[in-house]
């Protein structure tokens, strides 16, 4: 049988996008990302439509990884599909709704006053709350410092929807010399996170703008993250670093997020271009 696939890109992070069909989820991912398939893609999002009773539509959306793992959707994920989803026929609203993971996340176009498209995902308010982020009991509390060898840095620990954060503004030099993995590792092996995280390290770089670099201990050092620049944004907020509702310019590896938050615990935008790579087809 074979199987139609699109390749987006957002933030210099790639996905495939398929449409949701009755083939094994894990084998498709594996025959689409592995590395004999010769596709350079972070993920790949199945999605399918269900028309309401209204005569709108709900996108359900699932995503894995090359090794065919299902993880929560991602927003960058989200982005790309929404982009996809954009100006097809069953897609007559502006913003598209995708259900994954029982969470919906909406995706909307936005013009730019430098006449640039971004595509900007909603998401969930930040939780602070311990129960939220799946702090362990041996956790440090909000901002209490860390200590990491000689030093002790002040992490605030919070959640993205189903992610889990770990962000840094202050961990003593620049953050172009700054050695993720020497910090973020070591969090990862006194377990203070009973789930998955990411380490956010953020640098202030203007009255709009900070610069941050992600670590995700079983990945590596990303080069963008939807979620990750978010919770830098939070932070920022909540030890009123940087202003709210204001689009704030969040500088990333891979190129640059615009995130906005109307007040302190209200949900939070991430926008971005998003281009379109190719059309394929693949044999499952």
């Amino acid at each position: 049988m074979q199987v139609p696939f699109t390749a987006m890109q957002t933030l210099s992070r790639h996905f495939l996008l398929a449409p949701m069909g009755e083939e094994a989820r894990g084998p498709l991912a594996l025959r689409l990302l592995g590395r004999q398939s010769g596709v350079r893609a972070e993920g790949l999002v199945l999605y399918e439509c269900e028309r309401l009773a209204d005569g709108t539509c709900l996108f359900g959306a699932e995503e894995y990884t090359a090794f065919g793992e299902r993880v929560p959707l991602s927003a960058d994920g989200a982005r790309t599909l929404g982009a996809h989803l954009q100006g097809r026929e069953e897609t007559q609203a502006k913003t598209v709704r995708i259900l994954s993971s029982g969470e919906i996340k909406s995706v909307s176009l936005q013009n730019e006053a430098d006449g640039s498209l971004h595509f900007a995902v909603r998401l969930p308010p930040s939780l602070f709350d311990p129960d939220h982020v799946g702090l362990t009991a041996t956790s440090p509390l909000l901002g209490q410092k860390i200590p990491l060898g000689t030093a002790s840095l002040p992490f605030y620990a919070l959640a993205l929807g189903a992610r889990s954060f770990a962000v840094c503004f202050r961990f003593g030099t620049s953050l172009a010399e700054l050695r993720p993995a020497s910090i973020a590792l070591p969090l990862s092996v006194k377990r203070l996170f009973s789930r998955p995280f990411e380490a956010v390290f953020a640098e202030i770089v203007g009255e709009d703008a900070l610069s941050v670099r992600i670590f995700e201990p079983s990945l590596g050092e990303l080069d963008a993250s939807s979620e990750g620049a978010a919770a830098a944004v939070s932070v920022a907020h909540l030890l009123g670093l940087l202003p709210v509702a204001c689009a704030l310019r969040v500088k990333m590896r891979g190129g640059t997020l615009f995130v906005r938050a109307d007040y302190l615990g209200a949900p939070i935008s991430v926008a971005a271009e998003v281009q379109h790579c190719f059309d394929g087809r693949t044999e499952i």
